[in-house]
């Protein structure tokens, strides 16, 4: 895009009601223009900040219709506003009065054109980042863009630090693309300390979406249980449990013991080989090397090696190994050297891949990996869509419903005011998260049968669930088996950072695991999220030490790193890249807005894949999925620059592609019964489907105004996200 790039665009999609809420960010001290509709007794008034209206007690007599500057002194029981005056007591009339009492005596034309649009457009500061915002503005230019971006911060109610602003700076207005800022830092990364570049290189090329030590799958659980820390081992050991692919009864140790075995089989193998090549490619063979070569060859003897290696199906040829044997026998070593040294050559080579081998085996612990990739796809696809929070509240619920549909359970007498009380309150909480449409759904796919799933819905969705309990007991008792077995198969962090590595890697070491696209996109954006460290803090806070390998934690050591300066304007250039998805990330009351950008790899495209998701709030914290607002940006093939615009209300969707390209209409007339079928299987509802054609090449505002006046065309189409 020439004029708008795509984080703007998507900007100018969002509905205004998340965006412009400046009302709800008003803190004691901060300052705020507003406007007095209304006086009432008692020295009240009807204010308007922003799109709002509120009512306020005020601590001066002001006329009716005129704007001020007021100073918010409280915000509750009522809020409480002071007008802030100028000099000798009159009323703050413009921003150059203000920039005064910050200490600013010569403001310069951006920074009093900076303040008025604070102060006109209602947007809520405190002098402390007005100062810090002017600081800003005077280091970067009078550039327009640096003034909106500190607008939005504003606005957004974020911190006023030059590296929120960097973040965002970067993220609306340089031309380079995340891919492209990670290519660099990849191309570049030579002048790095080696251990520093290793390090980096790996992660980039994780978070570009390409492929890593291109070791299969089994080999790679082996290296985490030889090599990780014991929680991943842990973590892994128990998600191979839950797939069912090993017993519950197999333990760390015994896993532990068996790869000491085959290291220990592993070392002596290679000994061997490595005794046997120096008598055959040395110079000359001597009696006391040869005594080494029998004492390595009678090791392998009182381990049951040699047995091994013969049957060894790898080994097709047997006559070198033999021949190797044979040697520890001969009464003239020297001779039977110069006789075989071909095979025994051969012999050599064969012992070292024998060893390689032995050394990551796996088959004692993945029996089959087909079979495991299988079973790790049903165990993502079985995981519910909740947060954590509302996930315990589902486990307190089925130990309940359990207790209370015991045979026991159906004995005269009342139930227990403890545990009815508790069943109560945990059903209203879950009724309040709306987990019902995805506990319903995994319920019916654990084989639950249609009455009892209904028994438990209304139970759920009840004002009175003991009355519900006590007439429906009998289905009651067989769905809470169900809820069990579906809980029990509900992963903990670990494990389920653990799943999301293992499906990755799956993914990227072959295409034929049998999963759905929607699947295979929420693998890959759990993966990058992982991957790339955009949670880097929260994790620091939460864990209280820094999470396990990541992208931004990687930049963060390389520069430290006294060899970096020949990259650290690219290394930066990435950070801010990374840096802004969780500052965009914003939440109020109502509403839930975030911004993730990926690179393009990893869906087979050049250029990043930008998504951005916003919508109410339901009382548990979790984003409404009934009511929401997703853009997704991207940069195809044929289609070119593409944005999809999908409006949710109700469960009800609403799509309008815009698209450079206007012969798209007979493909998105193929496209839509495949699209209102993937719709309908996740219970929603296609409405209308309307594409737009729109130059993206047009200047800010056409743009703009082509987007608040759509054409009524319709269509459908399907690009299985």
């Amino acid at each position: 895009m020439s004029s708008l790039t795509a984080p703007q665009f998507l900007n100018q999609l969002r509905s205004s009601a998340v965006l412009n809420q400046p009302s709800q960010s008003l803190q004691q001290g901060s300052l705020v223009g507003g406007k007095v509709l209304k006086l009432y007794p008692q020295a009240k008034a009807l204010v308007q900040i922003g799109g709002g209206q509120m009512n306020a007690q005020l601590e001066a007599s002001l006329s009716v219709n005129e704007r001020y500057v007021f100073q918010v002194q409280q915000t509750k029981p009522m809020l409480r506003l002071k007008v802030v005056e100028g000099e000798k007591g009159k009323t703050l009339q413009s921003s150059t009065q203000l920039l005064h009492q910050l200490g600013i005596s010569s403001p310069s034309k951006s920074q009093m054109s900076f303040v008025n649009e604070l102060i006109q457009r209602d947007i809520p500061f405190t002098r402390k980042d007005l100062k810090e915002a002017l600081q800003i503005l005077e280091q970067w230019g009078p550039r327009s863009k640096a003034s909106q971006i500190l607008l939005d911060m504003f606005s957004r109610n974020l911190p006023v630090k030059s590296s929120v602003f960097q973040a965002l700076y970067t993220k609306y207005t340089e031309s380079s693309s995340l891919t492209a800022s990670l290519q660099s830092i990849f191309t570049d990364a030579g002048s790095l300390e080696s251990q520093t570049r290793a390090s980096l290189g790996h992660q980039l090329q994780q978070v570009l979406g390409r492929k890593g030590s291109g070791l299969p799958l089994d080999k790679m659980i082996m290296r985490t249980f030889m090599n990780a820390p014991l929680g991943e081992q842990t973590a892994a050991l128990q998600l191979l449990q839950r797939s069912g692919h090993i017993s519950n009864q197999t333990s760390l140790s015994q896993i532990q013991t068996q790869l000491t075995v085959n290291h220990n089989q592993s070392s002596a193998i290679q000994t061997f080989a490595s005794l046997l090549e120096e008598q055959v490619n040395g110079p000359q063979s001597s009696l006391h090397s040869m005594d080494h070569l029998k004492d390595a060859g009678r090791n392998l003897t009182s381990k049951g090696i040699w047995e091994q290696l013969m049957s060894n199906k790898a080994n097709h040829e047997k006559f070198p190994i033999l021949k190797a044997q044979q040697l520890l026998t001969v009464s003239d070593p020297a001779s039977f050297l110069r006789q075989n040294q071909t095979s025994l050559q051969q012999a050599v080579k064969q012992l070292n891949a024998t060893a390689a081998s032995k050394e990551s085996e796996s088959s004692f612990v993945i029996k089959n990996s087909g079979e495991l990739k299988g079973q790790l796809v049903s165990l993502f696809q079985q995981q519910l869509p909740v947060s954590k929070n509302t996930k315990s509240l589902l486990h307190q619920f089925s130990s309940i419903l359990n207790k209370l549909t015991e045979p026991n359970g159906n004995m005269p007498g009342p139930m227990s005011p403890k545990l009815g009380q508790a069943l109560n309150q945990l059903s209203e909480s879950l009724q309040v998260a709306g987990v019902w449409s995805s506990l319903k759904g995994a319920l019916s796919n654990h084989g639950a049968s249609q009455p009892s799933v209904e028994a438990l819905g209304f139970l759920i969705g009840s004002s009175n669930p003991t009355k519900v309990l006590n007439e429906n007991r009998s289905p009651l008792k067989e769905v809470a088996n169900t809820l069990s077995q579906v809980m029990n198969n509900q992963l903990p962090k670990g494990e389920a950072t653990k799943l999301i590595e293992w499906l990755r890697h799956g993914l990227q070491e072959t295409n034929e695991i049998a999963m759905s696209s929607k699947d295979r996109f929420l693998v890959k954006l759990k993966a990058y999220t992982q991957l790339s460290g955009i949670n880097y803090e929260y994790q620091l806070a939460e864990r209280g030490e820094a999470p396990s390998s990541s992208l931004k934690g990687s930049i963060l050591q390389a520069m430290q790193d006294p060899l970096a300066s020949s990259v650290a304007d690219r290394l930066q250039r990435v950070l801010n890249h990374l840096n802004a998805a969780p500052i965009m990330m914003q939440e109020s009351e109502q509403s839930i807005q975030f911004n993730v950008q990926m690179p393009g790899e990893w869906f087979g495209i050049e250029q990043d894949v930008t998504m951005d998701v916003e919508g109410n709030k339901k009382e548990n914290g979790e984003i409404d999925p009934d009511y929401c607002h997703i853009l997704f940006y991207l940069d195809l093939q044929s289609l070119k620059e593409t944005v999809i615009d999908m409006r949710i209300q109700k469960r009800v969707v609403q799509l309008t592609l815009f698209t450079e390209n206007s012969g798209v209409e007979d493909l998105i007339h193929m496209l839509k019964p495949s699209l209102e079928k993937g719709l309908e299987q996740l219970n929603y509802k296609l409405s209308t489907v309307r594409h737009k054609e729109i130059n993206l090449k047009d200047s800010s505002e056409t743009a703009i105004n082509r987007v608040n006046n759509p054409t009524r065309k319709t269509g459908g189409f399907d690009l299985k996200i």
